[in-house]
């Protein structure tokens, strides 16, 4: 991770005017501060590469579902991964917190339901602000490398997403994350099945565009 956040470095200052320029050396000297969140959390399957470049929508009568396809990099880890990749892809570098925290509950309640298990909301928000951290350190730092030889038109928005969503959740001197502690609103937590697919609320790209503009 040292490694490859020495080569991202240059990278991801220029895409965001300095701003992460030391950021990711800085997360990764404060890994026993945040990576416990991750840990603590239970593990599931994740695809680990979970964006618009491998995701698209299936029709099936009158319903659309999700499809995701190139499994290669699964692993075990927090629910969270996945989400977190998924919003740095789709939402903008103008997102704002109240829509992300939408998002986050919304993912939050839907495992409630497919579980069963009730998952307390505050550790929810911890667990997304370390798998975001670790989205910067892990996959946008492979993906600085492959860019230098071959380029990655999305990343630049993505890292400039990335570091919107940072600010909603900024490491803080002696603990993890901050966390706003507002909560969320439960706003149409659970899915209208409307036969057109998902809604585009707030500034986050419609699933169906963002595959599009970043194949």
């Amino acid at each position: 991770w040292e490694t490859l956040a020495d080569h991202a470095a240059p990278a991801f200052a220029s895409w965001t005017d300095g701003a992460l320029a030391a950021l990711p050396r800085t997360l990764i000297d404060r890994l026993p501060a945040w990576r416990p969140a991750l840990e603590r959390l239970p593990q599931t399957l994740i695809h680990n590469d979970f964006n618009p470049r491998n995701v698209c929508l299936r029709r099936r009568g009158q319903r659309l579902t999700l499809c995701a396809f190139d499994w290669e990099l699964a692993t075990i880890g927090a629910p969270q991964r996945d989400l977190a990749e998924l919003l740095c892809f789709v939402c903008g570098p103008d997102a704002t917190e109240d829509e992300v925290a939408r998002w986050i509950e919304r993912h939050r309640h839907a495992l409630e339901i497919e579980t069963g298990a009730a998952i307390d909301p505050a550790l929810w928000r911890a667990g997304f602000a370390a798998a975001l951290y670790e989205l910067l350190i892990d996959r946008l730092a492979v993906y600085a490398l492959v860019h230098r030889v071959r380029p990655q038109p999305f990343l630049p928005r993505v890292v400039r997403t990335w570091l919107r969503l940072y600010g909603f959740f900024r490491m803080t001197e002696g603990r993890g994350t901050r966390d706003s502690g507002r909560g969320t609103r439960d706003e149409g937590l659970g899915t209208r099945d409307s036969g057109r697919g998902t809604r585009d609320e707030g500034r986050c790209l419609p699933l169906t565009r963002s595959i599009a503009a970043t194949s």
